[in-house]
């Protein structure tokens, strides 16, 4: 838990763009940071980040739930679920896209570029599906940018590599 103190002796620039969801996260984190941000963002609630503002994937989701019998409920059950729901997939990849494109975020993009890339190898590699319209070389691009990242953790790399060794991410 953080203290008040530390927030009224924060950089004051730092602390503006951080709070000005509207402005670019840039230059907020440091590498030695990221993996901690990924651990924090593996156990954060699906539903909670899906949804914030949106309505349209609010129900989405809620269709989702109510077909599931015991559906993930935070992005690394997601991750590690051995037959997880495509339709949340897809929204988690979208939901990684707006972060690594910077669109009103204030965690990093490379923590979206990750989202984005480990939920289009989780959809290969344990549904055998394809969900974006990146070519089979761009999907390999992203899968080694992420196991290539010194603060992601090992469970991830494998999921990464398990994609990567699939049929489907062949050029």
């Amino acid at each position: 838990m953080m203290k008040i103190d530390v927030v009224f002796g924060a950089d004051s620039f730092h602390l503006s763009k951080l709070l000005n969801l509207k402005e670019r996260a840039e230059g907020l984190w440091h590498h030695e940071e990221l993996g901690s941000i990924w651990c924090e963002q593996l156990n954060a609630p699906l539903q909670f980040d899906l949804t914030t503002g949106d309505p349209k994937t609010k129900t989405k989701i809620d269709t989702v739930y109510s077909t599931v019998s015991k559906p993930p409920g935070s992005f690394g059950e997601l991750f590690r679920h051995q037959h997880p729901p495509l339709q949340l997939l897809k929204l988690t990849k979208d939901f990684g896209r707006k972060i690594a494109d910077k669109k009103n975020t204030a965690l990093p993009w490379e923590i979206g570029y990750l989202i984005y890339f480990v939920s289009i190898a989780v959809a290969l590699a344990r549904c055998g599906q394809r969900i974006t319209a990146l070519s089979a070389e761009e999907m390999r691009k992203g899968f080694k940018w992420g196991m290539k990242r010194a603060w992601v953790d090992e469970e991830t790399r494998l999921l990464l590599q398990e994609a990567l060794e699939h049929p489907n991410s062949s050029p």
